[in-house]
Order: structure tokens, then C-alpha cells, then sequence
């Protein structure tokens, strides 16, 4: 319905930046893409609205991969408090469990290294033009791959090895 919506959580939702990045990665998302909702689309959602928190607030605190700590304050065991992280060490298809939140964090770790080795910049620009190339019903697979179309549209293909060692590494390409 183009409106960004908010639950109450542990504190009120609207209240953490880290949640309101999120949403509006979700936004982003629905915007480039009509068709999204199938495959693992929902996985790569809420991985990607992590990533674009994290990524976005990652000089502000202490736990830069910490997502939503203070809508987590009122039920995450802690300190310190995380809804989720963006640096678990998940493996794609074997830590798959059919919550796209903890399926999420496949994807959000893949970006996240990406960020480590190439640069918020870089690896914003990838995630974010990635989306165009993804096919409906998209896995998470799908989604590495579409990242070295990005990289070829936008950079002439000038990071393939780093991001073929961290795909891989994840689980997501052989």
C-alpha cells in the first residue's frame, strides 16, 4: 500500500533507526521488484533490510552488526541486546529453516562481508542495484549471482574474485 508499517516489538518499532532502516529496505525492495513474495524472496528481504541497518549505522555504537538494539531491550537475553546480527556464521542451503529472519541472516552475512573487503559504498551500490537482476521466485543463490550482474553493469566487473570467495564461503555459489 506505498506506507512503511511499523509493529510495537519490544519498545515501540518507529522508535529504532535500526528497525525504520529496515522497513524502508523493505520499500526499496517491493519498489524495484512488482513481483516480490516468492522463493526465498522474503529471506533475501529481511536479510538485505539488516543489512542496509547495519550498514547504514555501522560508525554509530558499539556492535556495528547488531541489529535493533533498543527495540530488543525488553526481550532479548542480554547485554547486548541484538534482535538479530548481520555476522552469524550461517551456510546456505544447511542452515536454512524456513524463517526468512534467521534465513535472512545468510544473506545478510554475505553482504556484510561484502562490505568488509570492498567498502560500504561499493557494496551498497551492489545490493541495491542486485535487485534488478533478480527473476521472480528468486533464491538466495540467485540473489549472489545477480550480484556479479550488478558488478558488470556498474563496475566492469572489477570484484568478481572478491566476491566469488565470499559467496562461496557463505554457502551460495560452488
Amino acid at each position: 500500500d506505498d506506507a512503511l508499517h511499523f509493529g510495537d516489538g519490544g519498545m515501540e518499532d518507529a522508535e529504532d533507526a535500526d528497525i525504520i532502516v529496515h522497513e524502508y529496505g523493505h520499500a526499496l525492495q517491493y519498489d524495484q521488484l512488482p513481483y516480490w513474495g516468492e522463493g526465498e524472496m522474503e529471506a533475501l528481504g529481511e536479510g538485505f533490510g539488516d543489512y542496509l541497518a547495519a550498514s547504514r549505522f555501522a560508525g554509530v555504537g558499539s556492535d556495528p552488526a547488531c541489529i535493533a538494539e533498543w527495540d530488543s531491550i525488553s526481550y532479548a537475553p542480554g547485554p547486548p541486546y541484538c534482535l538479530r546480527r548481520v555476522d552469524r556464521d550461517r551456510h546456505y542451503p544447511d542452515d536454512m529453516t524456513g524463517d526468512p529472519h534467521i534465513d535472512g541472516e545468510i544473506w545478510s552475512r554475505a553482504l556484510w562481508d561484502l562490505r568488509a573487503a570492498l567498502g560500504a559504498r561499493i557494496a551498497d551500490t551492489l545490493a541495491l542495484e542486485s535487485h534488478f537482476y533478480l527473476p521472480s521466485a528468486t533464491s538466495l543463490a540467485d540473489a549472489a549471482r545477480a550480484l556479479f550482474d550488478a558488478d558488470a553493469n556498474v563496475y566492469d566487473n572489477a570484484h568478481l574474485a572478491t566476491m566469488g570467495e565470499i559467496l562461496v564461503a557463505r554457502g551460495l555459489l560452488t
